[in-house]
């Protein structure tokens, strides 16, 4: 019998050789500059490169009843003295004198100089009032600016906000209507609303239902827009707003009906997710492009986001719930692109 004598080397790898190449994924498709953003992102599945993201801008509806909503009024009344400070409902807003070029004003904080006007001083304070939506307190009244003086009138109708608190440390800079607000009446009858929900065309504000009569009213949009006539017991339904109206409790004409939709955006609490038409809270419109792979499955995650850029139409993904020509609608007037023309294939 004859043996098979094997040999073996000093290195027992046989010789091979192996290449690499680099193919990019091809999702940018222009030389506009890109803007992107960090934001916080939510889900329950993980996104891809390229992901076509919403943004939820809507916070949940909040309901009132009553004919008149409270107000009341601050007026600069005199250029104030550096830390003098303006008190709405228990949040402080401080004014202090700038300190330097280009210097940025902190949260709740007016920053002026002696030489500005009081109507100037005015709008800085509205400015800051406006840039902290999150605000437990702030939040529960909008604001208006008339020359030197700033209105407050309650988000609710009714006599609930004829309780929110106004204050000043410096009564000769700020004049305020009174302790509180005021001017909040009921309704003549004690019907309530409930049954809300949002649609898919919900615009942050305030929607109102005014009764003509005892069994019907006229609905309006934040924008003063007329969406249609409610009646009494029967579920009103709209692209916008859905609610119905008790018809117990002796509703009376001129009797009014608030819903009230926060405005999320500024908000550091606003959150991203993939955008789906059906979606109610805002994030059915498209709002920027995933950077990278993102997975929020355990948990909101911190995430990047194009905000301006040329983007392959063939190289994105969305939700099929999306046609192309919704991205591009959504897209419009963002500074976002998205280019058919080009192919995602391999180059080679």
């Amino acid at each position: 019998m004859s043996l098979s004598v094997g040999i073996l080397g000093e290195n027992p790898q046989q010789p091979s050789i192996s290449a690499n190449t680099f193919i990019p994924d091809q999702l940018i498709a222009g030389p506009l500059q890109l803007v992107t953003n960090s934001v916080t992102v939510s889900g329950s599945a993980a996104l891809p490169r390229g992901t076509v993201m919403g943004r939820a801008s809507l916070g949940a509806a909040v309901s009132s009843t009553g004919k008149v909503q409270a107000s009341g009024t601050v007026a600069i009344a005199a250029v104030p003295t550096d830390g003098d400070t303006v008190t709405i409902q228990g949040t402080v807003i401080t004014f202090n004198a700038k300190s330097g070029v280009g210097q940025l004003p902190a949260a709740n904080q007016v920053l002026f100089e002696a030489s500005m006007t009081t109507a100037q001083i005015a709008q800085a304070f509205l400015a800051a009032l406006l840039a902290n939506p999150g605000d437990a307190n702030l939040s529960k009244m909008t604001y208006s600016l008339s020359g030197s003086t700033i209105t407050a009138k309650a988000v609710n109708f009714g006599t609930g906000g004829n309780a929110y608190t106004l204050a000043t440390s410096n009564g000769t800079a700020f004049t305020v209507s009174g302790a509180t607000l005021s001017g909040g009446t009921a309704n003549t009858g004690t019907a309530t609303i409930g049954s809300i929900s949002l649609g898919a065309a919900t615009k942050p504000g305030l929607y109102t239902i005014t009764l003509t009569s005892a069994t019907v009213g006229t609905v309006e949009s934040p924008s003063g827009a007329v969406l249609g006539t409610q009646t009494m017991g029967t579920a009103f339904v709209d692209p916008e707003i859905n609610f119905t109206i008790t018809t117990g409790g002796s509703p009376a004409a001129g009797d009014i009906f608030g819903i009230y939709v926060p405005d999320l955006t500024a908000q550091s609490t606003v959150t991203w997710k993939l955008c789906t038409k059906g979606a109610i809270d805002g994030s059915n419109v498209p709002a920027g492009i995933l950077c990278d792979y993102t997975d929020p499955t355990g948990g909101n995650v911190i995430a990047g986001v194009y905000e301006m850029g040329e983007f392959n139409g063939n190289a994105i993904v969305y939700d099929s719930s999306l046609s192309p020509a919704d991205i591009r609608n959504g897209f419009r007037g963002k500074g976002i692109f998205i280019k058919s023309v080009l192919s995602a294939a391999d180059p080679s």
